[in-house]
């Protein structure tokens, strides 16, 4: 339980405070009138105790030294006062009470009691031989003052811990602004960068083409590449002339000294070491702008997991147990069926089962992890394959992010279409992976197709051209019937 805050310990001091003055003032009248030829003693005893209360510096009462000594000091002197103006008659018993009051509020039960004791006691001690002891006086005494120190003490109590659910209040209030203040912050970042998205600030492309110029105009090159750290692979992003004699590699690091990119510079000379300095110098927004590319992509990559599990959640949980429903109930409908009917509740059903096959293999799509590689893409899509699969594909280097998904797509629809018409023959999947290059090959010894006849209701072959032109590469597929088929996919630098 915390101490006294100061603003309650300047509003109990002011309290006390006023009712010693009261108390004085009421005590020294009345022992004025009764006790005329001993008051002045007991009102210079009780004045000193109330003038030095009120000197008393405030933050003392917080020390338990000075706390219980000041308690002991103000019960000497109210009982000495007491003594001398008719002991538990005495005109000073109301003033006699408040160091009580004091020691109860400011160090709890034990204090005030042993303050409330002590101030009987020393009454006793006073009062015996001066033969003015009331033991049924001394009894009410004592009753009254362990009363008060009870009071006071639960007073005590009950304002520590309001103090405490103010804290509480108080920090749950600070807490609550200092998240509002956040989420306002964020709003404002999110206006920006909704604002920036559209802006060449934030294309790799132009921030690269606009720091070689910047560079030729300081030091003359006849070729340069730049580079940016895109997921632990270097990026090409701008190019200007060609390669010449001597090549400078020059790392692109931020502030904090954090490699996020390169620049290979081609010149017929070496470059001066004040060359050198010129170039990181200019190269110092470049990391900053590749910093925030960086950063954005990280972002959409997050938005776009979260996205990819939502769907797959609502295709999982949703379209999942709606199309097994409509599975049983075809087939409820086909074991009553005769003739014709039948045959079509039976092709019903056969597609009612590639379209749930179609569909789980799309949540798991949807579920991996696409910042995988395509070859281990592929492997997952082969575990256990039947027909059995021969992998010989090479990856040297990630396919950059903004095309390893549709590639990564493209060949997963080939391998699945070779498992759905090819019940027998091996499949093979080869070719070589070098990031901005390489091609796929996946071939099966199945019951092959004409590809340039119409095949309504299926649209893979579409949506792998589709996604072929997405990622600017090109899917060729090749078959006849009977003869297997062999899908294609190749790419290049964009």
């Amino acid at each position: 339980m915390s101490e006294f805050s100061e603003r309650w310990l300047n509003r109990l001091m002011a309290v006390i405070a006023g009712l010693n003055w009261l108390f004085l003032i009421l005590g020294s009248v009345t022992a004025l009138i009764q006790f005329p030829g001993s008051a002045w003693p007991a009102m210079i005893l009780a004045g000193i105790y109330v003038v030095a209360f009120q000197l008393l510096p405030r933050r003392l009462l917080l020390m338990p030294i000075w706390r219980e000594g000041a308690a002991v000091i103000a019960t000497g002197l109210t009982a000495a006062a007491m003594s001398f103006t008719g002991s538990f008659q005495s005109s000073f018993l109301l003033l006699a009470i408040t160091p009580v009051m004091l020691a109860a509020l400011f160090g709890g039960y034990r204090l005030g009691f042993a303050t409330a004791g002590l101030s009987a006691g020393i009454l006793i001690a006073v009062s015996v031989p001066m033969q003015q002891i009331s033991y049924s006086g001394l009894g009410s005494w004592l009753g009254l003052l362990l009363l008060v120190a009870a009071t006071f003490g639960l007073a005590r109590r009950l304002i520590l811990e309001a103090m405490d659910h103010v804290e509480a209040l108080t920090e749950i209030t600070a807490e609550t602004g200092a998240r509002l203040e956040q989420l306002e912050n964020t709003n404002v970042l999110l206006t920006k960068l909704v604002a920036l998205t559209g802006s060449d600030e934030l294309s790799a492309a132009t921030v690269g083409e606009a720091s070689l110029n910047t560079i030729r105009s300081a030091v003359p090159f006849d070729g340069a590449e730049m580079f940016m750290l895109t997921n632990d692979q270097l990026v090409l992003v701008a190019t200007s002339g060609t390669a010449s004699e001597y090549s400078t590699t020059i790392s692109i690091k931020t502030p904090l000294l954090r490699t996020i990119g390169e620049l290979h510079l081609f010149t017929s000379r070496p470059l001066t070491d004040r060359q050198l300095e010129v170039v990181d110098e200019l190269l110092a927004s470049t990391a900053v702008s590749f910093t925030n590319i960086a950063m954005l992509e990280e972002i959409a990559a997050n938005a776009i997991r979260d996205e990819r599990l939502r769907v797959a959640r609502e295709l999982h949980d949703g379209l999942g147990p709606g199309l097994a429903s409509l599975g049983l109930a075809i087939d409820v409908a086909a074991m009553g069926s005769r003739g014709a009917l039948e045959d079509q509740l039976v092709s019903l059903r056969s597609s009612v089962t590639d379209l749930v096959t179609d569909m789980r293999s799309a949540v798991e799509d949807l579920r991996t992890d696409p910042n995988s590689s395509t070859l281990s893409a592929i492997r997952r899509e082969l575990i256990g394959a039947t027909p059995p699969a021969k992998i010989s594909l090479a990856e040297t280097e990630l396919i950059p992010p903004d095309r390893r998904d549709n590639i990564t797509a493209i060949a997963l629809e080939a391998i699945r279409n070779a498992r759905t018409h090819n019940s027998v023959a091996e499949i093979a999947v080869t070719g070589h992976i070098n990031g901005t290059r390489g091609h796929i090959r996946i071939e099966d010894a199945g019951v092959g197709f004409d590809p340039a006849a119409p095949h309504e209701g299926r649209f893979g072959i579409v949506g792998m051209h589709e996604r072929a032109e997405a990622a600017g590469a090109t899917v060729r597929i090749e078959s006849t019937p009977e003869t297997g088929t062999t899908v294609i996919i190749e790419w290049e630098p964009q």
